[in-house]
């Protein structure tokens, strides 16, 4: 009965070694399976943050360039409307120009013609060259852009 129950002993004893070997083999495979799927996760990782930053940056750059572009567009606005404001500046010069032409010619006259006119006169003749005046500041301008 002893040696029964020992070659039973050692039977079961070579069964729990085989098993050992066999669960110490798997317990391997998982490790490396583990291991890889360790390194695959934190290379999708690292993807995954580089386009998120990416994306980050796509739309701050995105911002910027609306940003930018709205700047262009009120400078344009701002020189053409400083375009408008420089011909009705040059219209009034004109204008001026005009009006005390007038008056020069006016007051070169001779004495006589001068006591001829009466008061009527020029005040006909300011009325008219305010007319023209108001005309020139008034009519409207063409913005000539560059390039066209």
């Amino acid at each position: 009965m002893e040696s029964s129950t020992v070659n039973a002993l050692q039977t079961e004893l070579e069964f729990y070694r085989q098993n050992q070997v066999e669960v110490e083999e798997e317990i391997r495979m998982l490790i490396a399976d583990n291991q890889q799927l360790s390194q695959k996760v934190a290379i999708l990782l690292k993807e995954k943050l580089e386009n998120e930053r990416q994306t980050q940056n796509n739309d701050e750059q995105g911002k910027e360039t609306d940003d930018l572009r709205r700047q262009v567009a009120m400078l344009i606005k701002e020189r053409d409307s400083l375009h408008i404001l420089w011909q009705t500046s040059q219209k009034t010069i004109d204008a001026l120009e005009t009006e005390l032409k007038a008056y020069q010619c006016y007051d070169n006259r001779s004495p006589q013609v001068k006591n001829d006119l009466n008061g009527i006169e020029l005040e006909t003749m300011i009325f008219l060259i305010h007319k023209n005046v108001f005309i020139s500041l008034y009519r409207p301008i063409s913005v000539k852009k560059k390039g066209n």
